[in-house]
């Protein structure tokens, strides 16, 4: 009885299925073309509202990033036009920074004595020579009243009294490396402005060794003489 229930079915599923086929097969080619074109007319418009949805959730993270930043410019904004410190602070740590450095200047006639007694000191542990004696040259102090005055000078006011240095040295050029670097570690104040070559002048060491019954040549030293430019100041 199965069977023929099933039979059944499955001829009463067959006349619905021929029918629209035959439905089908009755539309002329203008209707068939019709409704293949309204499928594809249903199709674009799922297609295109698939797509704008998609849009509309990539732009509404995009107006969430731009918020986010927006807000993290404006708070560093606000944090870079707000003063850390008060003006009253910062003129006092200003004064306070200049008073450790006066603090650690000498006068004008003890420091000058100091340096060339370091400068004499530095070339006998160094072993270099002073070719001549240190000359020293104060500079000028500016007297300015106008402001057309403080314009021109501008680029020549002292603020602490000073005074330039002139000194060539003659050595080894490991020596005289030695003797700059001490002079950079002076705690004088001295401050290098320039160093030029000034010559090289060859020395013989030693009367040679004997090699095969022959002497050899003495060896050759190089003196390496360097003129340095410095300045250093002293206490207001």
């Amino acid at each position: 009885m199965s069977a023929n229930i099933k039979k059944l079915r499955i001829g009463q599923a067959l006349p619905f299925r021929w029918s629209g086929l035959a439905a089908l097969a009755r539309l002329k080619p203008a209707e068939v073309a019709a409704t293949l074109l309204l499928l594809i007319c249903i199709g674009a418009v799922i297609f295109l509202y698939i797509s704008t949805l998609a849009q509309k959730v990539k732009l509404s993270g995009l107006q969430g990033t731009f918020e986010k930043n927006r807000g993290q410019i404006q708070t560093l904004t606000q944090q870079m036009l707000k003063p850390r410190i008060s003006p009253q602070e910062a003129l006092g740590q200003i004064t306070d920074s200049i008073e450790r450095f006066n603090a650690l200047l000498k006068d004008r006639r003890s420091g000058q004595i100091t340096i060339i007694d370091e400068i004499n000191t530095l070339t006998r542990q160094t072993q270099v020579a002073l070719v001549d004696r240190v000359s020293f040259s104060p500079f000028k102090e500016n007297e300015i009243g106008t402001e057309a005055d403080l314009r021109k000078h501008q680029k020549e006011v002292v603020v602490y009294p000073g005074m330039a240095l002139e000194l060539t040295v003659e050595g080894q050029y490991p020596n005289l490396r030695r003797f700059i670097n001490e002079i950079e570690r002076s705690k004088n104040f001295i401050v290098i402005n320039a160093v030029s070559f000034q010559g090289i002048e060859e020395q013989q060491r030693g009367s040679g060794a004997h090699t095969g019954g022959r002497r050899a040549a003495p060896a050759q030293i190089a003196r390496v003489a360097l003129k340095l430019q410095m300045e250093t100041y002293f206490k207001r």
